[in-house]
């Protein structure tokens, strides 16, 4: 059975006839101009695309929670060792196209970061004022280096560039990472006025790409345990001039091979 709503006829269920049943108890039934229907129309659409939102909201949850699992293993199975020859690859194919190295190593990081052998003990290194590295691929040249860092809790980095591209995806733990753009001109190369890009918790599976000039960032371990990230590189930062910011004062420190 339909039922009339604004000279339209609609099925009791429907709905427009909840909204046209939710006005006031007092309001006259027959009395209702052009800006009543609008209004009515307007209610209607908002109710309709306020629950179509919370079903895919719901549908997107649903989906990872059912098929999180399964996609994990299957990233797993994606080997560092696979990694590091798909990034070789890339490097020999796409030249010195900064821009399209890193757009292709983007899916590859996020894979293999769920693969635990990125933290292997046999390919764990520590030297002297360094952090602990666990070494995949080192290119003789100077250019491609992977690698994963150990950060431990309260040893923060500096604000720091790094004068190359990159890729950084979390493969344990959480880091907060902070990453700002320099929006002075550069020509002062003792100063530096950086302006925050963004700030925020990121653990296992996030990746963000490093692209100068916008590659200054700083890292902290967030809880009582280290934390770990991949670091792709297009240089060995060991030989590399690059530069620890001061964000408050502006100061810019130039370095040589330091590590963060």
């Amino acid at each position: 059975m339909l039922i009339p709503v604004f000279g339209m006829l609609v099925h009791p269920h429907s709905e427009e006839a909840r909204t046209a049943s939710s006005r006031p108890s007092w309001a006259p039934r027959h009395q209702y101009g052009a800006a009543d229907l609008m209004a009515f129309l307007l209610a209607t659409a908002r109710r309709r695309f306020e629950r179509t939102r919370v079903r895919q909201a719901h549908t997107v949850r649903d989906a990872a929670t059912l098929e999180g699992g399964a996609l994990m293993e299957s990233t797993k199975s994606y080997s560092v060792d696979q990694f590091v020859e798909d990034a070789r690859t890339i490097m020999s194919s796409a030249a010195d196209d900064r821009q399209a190295i890193v757009e292709q190593l983007i899916p590859l990081v996020e894979k293999v970061v769920w693969n635990d052998a990125l933290m292997d003990p046999a390919r764990r290194t520590e030297s002297p004022g360094d952090r602990p590295r666990y070494i995949h691929y080192q290119d003789p040249d100077g250019t491609l280096q992977i690698y994963v860092v150990e950060f431990a809790p309260g040893m923060p980095t500096p604000v720091h560039d790094h004068v190359t591209w990159g890729v950084i995806g979390v493969c344990g733990g959480a880091q907060r990472t902070t990453r700002y753009r320099r929006v002075d001109d550069g020509s002062d190369p003792e100063h530096a006025t950086l302006e925050l890009i963004d700030e925020e918790v990121l653990e296992r599976g996030a990746v963000y790409p490093l692209l100068p000039p916008d590659d200054i960032h700083r890292i902290e371990t967030v809880g009582p345990e280290p934390s770990y990230s991949l670091h792709v590189l297009g240089t060995d930062l060991r030989r590399q001039h690059r530069h620890i910011f001061d964000v408050e004062t502006g100061k810019v420190t130039a370095v040589e091979g330091r590590g963060m």
